[in-house]
């Protein structure tokens, strides 16, 4: 099995042109056959409410049900980085909630990474978990947690929003930058489409990703 991935590892891949591969998982045994394939993240993401419980919206996955799906996941992987998303609460409640909640998230699931929903708006939080050692994978664009700020109703059976248009390359741009300088490992540009996404992903030095759930 090769080495176990680490953030430095990551950003090296992407100097070198190499494509960064994830996975979402939800359970230990989903976990366990995605790690073992060689993966170089596992993205515990929110996801997991509307395509596994059943409910109408990701914001309805509370912070105490995704701590039991990233122990569990953590328990499956041994090589690929762990990456956990904040459900809807933590990070609108201010930066010192962000903050106990992700030191919860890296004491008591083992996370590697802490994801977080419209990271752009909350640059102090992403500074405080940088400050105590927390790598942030920063997440933007149309989301499940922002979709409503741009006139789209996210469902269960819409998962995924239009690609953002390309007269709003300049605004992402920006945001990356902003997250960059904040000191996010990673970033997931959310339904960037070609355009954005690619315009994105050159203007800033660390790794671009979408499509996590």
């Amino acid at each position: 099995m090769a080495d176990k991935m680490t953030i430095p590892a990551l950003q090296q891949l992407k100097r070198d042109g190499r494509k960064i591969v994830g996975v979402v998982a939800w359970d230990y045994q989903m976990a366990r056959i995605v790690d073992r394939a060689g993966v170089d993240i596992v993205s515990v993401g929110d996801s997991v409410g509307v395509n596994l419980w059943g409910h109408s919206h990701p914001l309805e996955v509370t912070f105490e049900e995704m701590l039991i799906v990233a122990k569990a996941v953590r328990r499956g992987v041994t090589r690929a980085l762990v990456s956990c998303d904040f459900p809807f609460g933590p990070l609108q409640e201010g930066t010192d909630s962000a903050l106990r909640a992700a030191i919860r998230l890296v004491k008591e699931a083992g996370v590697d990474m802490i994801k977080l929903d419209g990271a752009p708006d909350y640059p102090d939080a992403v500074r405080a978990l940088i400050r105590a050692g927390i790598p942030v994978f920063g997440q933007f664009g149309v989301t499940p947690q922002t979709a409503l700020q741009y006139g789209i109703q996210y469902s269960a059976q819409s998962s995924s929003a239009a690609q953002i248009p390309a007269a709003m390359t300049a605004k992402f741009v920006a945001e990356a930058k902003l997250l960059e300088a904040a000191g996010a490992s990673l970033l997931d540009f959310t339904n960037s489409g070609p355009i954005v996404g690619a315009a994105v992903a050159a203007a800033v030095s660390i790794p671009v990703v979408g499509g996590f759930g």
